[in-house]
């Protein structure tokens, strides 16, 4: 029988490697607590997906937007408190997570705010609001852009914990 030798068993731990798609990508994310969201993508990609829901806490950030002649649009930021954002997966290497961009903003905003206030916000009566709330996201995500992380997930339900407050905070647009 004839020895495989070094080179061959380089090609061989290679192709080991090649065959297990996601084993490195899974090893790359964390929690602090055990969290019902789980790996899904499994290519390279500049965002990683997971699937499940996971009930949360913390402060909403409603926003107003618009550049140039567009369309004014709503930003959405979750700011987890500490015990929600045991559960939101990140990057080993990366801190908890501070913020997450609701994915599905019209949609939100309208199980978050009641008629009033969204109106005066898109009248820009209000440079934003805030509010405290217990809320389920799913279609969690992290994406890489600008050689930042951004977390984003889509927002299920909520359940107002304070109420809304005009906000003086603007959010942030593009990579700033």
């Amino acid at each position: 029988m004839r020895s495989i030798g070094f080179t061959g068993l380089i090609i061989i731990l290679l192709s080991i490697i090649a065959a297990t798609p996601g084993y490195s990508q899974a090893n790359m994310f964390m929690t602090d607590r055990p969290s019902p969201l789980k790996l899904i993508t499994l290519e390279p990609s500049p965002t990683t997906k997971f699937e499940g829901s996971v009930q949360v806490s913390g402060r909403f950030l409603v926003v107003q937007h618009q550049y140039d002649k567009q369309a004014p649009y709503l930003q959405l930021i979750f700011y987890p408190d500490d015990r929600s954002a045991e559960l939101l997966p990140r990057f080993k290497r990366d801190k908890r997570v501070k913020e997450v961009q609701i994915s599905n903003p019209e949609k939100a905003v309208l199980m978050l705010l009641d008629s009033d206030t969204l109106e005066k916000l898109l009248k820009k009566e209000l440079p934003s609001v805030t509010l405290r709330a217990t809320a389920v996201i799913r279609a969690y995500e992290i994406a890489a852009v600008c050689d930042q992380r951004w977390y984003l997930a889509d927002l299920v339900s909520a359940s107002i914990l304070q109420d809304v407050a005009a906000s003086p905070e603007k959010g942030r647009v593009g990579c700033g």
